[in-house]
C-alpha cells in the first residue's frame, strides 16, 4: 500500500533528522533500499532525504542547498514535507 503524509517541519530541528510516523501501516517495505521518499513542498532553500525507516517510522534529514545538514535547533516549522512510503 502506497501512503502519503504531509507534515510540517519541527520548530526545533534535531541534528540527524526528525521522525514521521505512519499510523496507517505496521511496517514500511524494504527491498534493495528503503521504500520511502520525501520532498519539501514549500522551499527552494532546503532539500530533504530519507535516512532511516524502521517499522512505521521514517527519519527525514534536512539539508541546505549546499548539501550540509541544517544546524541543530533550526526552526523548520514553516516548511511543508510530503513523505511517501510503501507499507503493509
Amino acid at each position: 500500500m502506497i501512503i502519503a503524509k504531509g507534515v510540517r517541519g519541527p520548530a526545533s530541528y534535531a541534528t540527524g533528522g526528525f521522525l514521521v510516523r505512519f499510523g496507517e501501516v505496521q511496517q514500511i517495505q524494504v527491498s534493495s533500499g528503503r521504500m520511502a521518499g520525501v520532498m519539501i513542498a514549500s522551499s527552494s532553500n532546503f532539500t530533504a532525504k530519507v535516512v532511516g525507516a524502521s517499522g512505521n517510522v521514517v527519519t527525514i534529514m534536512v539539508l541546505t542547498t549546499s548539501g550540509t545538514e541544517v544546524t541543530n535547533a533550526t526552526d523548520m516549522s514553516a516548511q511543508h514535507f510530503l513523505v511517501l512510503a510503501d507499507g503493509y
